[in-house]
């Protein structure tokens, strides 16, 4: 009900019907739902919580057992309430508050930055790549997983895959076309352009988590030469 607990990325406790009004002033969106932004690792998501507190958002921690299905609980008990993990979109869209940001690169020079990021993970099937005109101060690339593909995956394997079928993992990889690199990476050629688009993406990866056995070993040895 209302008067369960939550816990902030603070650690603070707050009766659930409250921690939801203190969300209204800051993290209402465009269409007027109130968003509530959780983590489910706060060690994993450190990065995106760090993010999401400097921008002036509340973050909750759902990392109990029972916490994952808590979000679908919130959405329909408190009404213009939407729940979304802290990775479901890069920072500067998890509350949309239809502002819109100018990209700095020309129409031509962001399907060619798409372009050259498509092809370093072109064999890696499970990630997509997405290029969108965000804040200078927001990474290169950002790690991010639609929301409701999440959950529905999640209910499959919870409630029996014959339920919405097998699911596939997918991650878009959201390069900032308004950052600094972008117009670099442009200009670089061959090995120096691709180490560079390998290493944000890795970076990215690094920063959600997912960056794990062989390519992270390729990565921190790669990193180690560097030194």
């Amino acid at each position: 009900n209302g008067f369960c607990l939550v816990k902030d990325e603070e650690g603070k406790l707050s009766v659930l019907g409250e921690f939801i009004e203190q969300l209204k002033t800051n993290q209402t969106d465009k269409d007027g739902d109130t968003i509530l932004l959780y983590a489910n690792h706060k060690d994993i998501q450190y990065s995106q919580i760090q993010a999401a507190k400097e921008m002036g958002y509340k973050v909750a921690i759902f990392d109990g057992v029972l916490d994952s299905h808590i979000h679908n609980y919130i959405e329909q008990k408190f009404e213009k309430t939407k729940c979304k993990r802290i990775d479901a979109a890069p920072i500067d869209k998890l509350v949309d508050k239809g502002e819109t940001i100018e990209t700095t690169l020309s129409e031509d020079d962001v399907k060619k930055l798409t372009t050259v990021f498509e092809k370093a993970v072109k064999d890696q099937t499970e990630y997509k790549i997405s290029t969108e005109a965000l804040s200078p101060s927001t990474p290169l690339v950002s790690v991010t997983e639609d929301e409701f593909m999440r959950r529905m995956r999640e209910m499959s394997r919870t409630g029996g895959q014959a339920m919405f079928g097998n699911l596939p993992t997918e991650y878009k990889l959201v390069v900032n076309s308004n950052h600094k690199k972008g117009k670099a990476i442009l200009e670089a050629k061959g090995k120096a352009q691709s180490k560079v688009i390998q290493k944000a993406i890795n970076l990215a990866l690094l920063s959600a988590g997912l960056l794990i056995g062989e390519k992270l070993h390729a990565f921190l040895q790669e990193e180690q030469k560097n030194l």
